[in-house]
């Protein structure tokens, strides 16, 4: 998920729902790449 918010509590309420990671903006490709590296 990416997203703008970064607050723990929205952060804890989206890993309850079945997000595996959540990436702040702003991001580049370098630290994408390496989040989905995580899944791949």
């Amino acid at each position: 998920m990416v997203t703008t918010q970064n607050e723990s509590n929205d952060n804890d309420a989206a890993y309850g729902a079945g997000v595996n990671k959540i990436i702040q903006k702003p991001f580049n490709g370098q630290s994408l790449k390496a989040a989905m590296a995580e899944y791949l």
